[in-house]
């Protein structure tokens, strides 16, 4: 009887942390092995030359809250002292940085290019299970916790058996 529970049990843990374990091997093989892994994932990321076919624009006073002087490039720009946003002093060309996202607009406001923190995203993935900030890491540590009722009732499904012969 305490068998086909444990059965059951562990065949209900695996199909609930399945999702889990496989988000949790691939984030985990993306941190081991990023530089490999970093230029099959997508990016339309800005260059210097990007930056330099871009028509002049020149801005003298940036619309930034507390700008500092900075080197984009080997260009002179202004960004927030946080070096969430940016401007390209000799273009215009503006950068925002969210979580994990910064975005590059030209002068007009066109978007002309974009870079994803994928370190950022999987490690957040890794460790949360997603890349909200709502509900902290409870859901990944009740995954943990049903991770170890797994292996425990998997050890038991495998040892059980051999214990019983081995009495006899």
């Amino acid at each position: 009887m305490w068998h086909r529970r444990i059965k059951s049990l562990h065949g209900t843990l695996g199909l609930l942390i399945w999702p889990w374990l496989v988000m949790i091997a691939l984030t985990g093989l993306y941190q081991n092995h990023q530089s490999a892994i970093d230029p099959w994932l997508p990016s339309d990321m800005i260059t210097a030359e990007d930056l330099q076919a871009l028509p002049a624009f020149p801005v003298t006073t940036p619309n930034l809250t507390n700008p500092e002087p900075v080197t984009l490039f080997g260009r002179p720009a202004w960004a927030e002292h946080d070096g969430s946003r940016g401007i390209d002093a000799a273009t215009g060309a503006t950068w925002a940085t969210g979580t994990y996202l910064t975005t590059w607009a030209d002068a007009q406001g066109a978007r002309i290019g974009w870079r994803m923190d994928w370190q950022k995203l999987f490690l957040r993935l890794h460790r949360a299970g997603w890349a909200g900030d709502q509900l902290g890491t409870w859901p990944a540590d009740l995954a943990a916790l049903a991770l170890v009722l797994f292996g425990l009732s998997g050890l038991w499904l495998f040892l059980a058996p051999r214990l019983r012969r081995w009495r006899r």
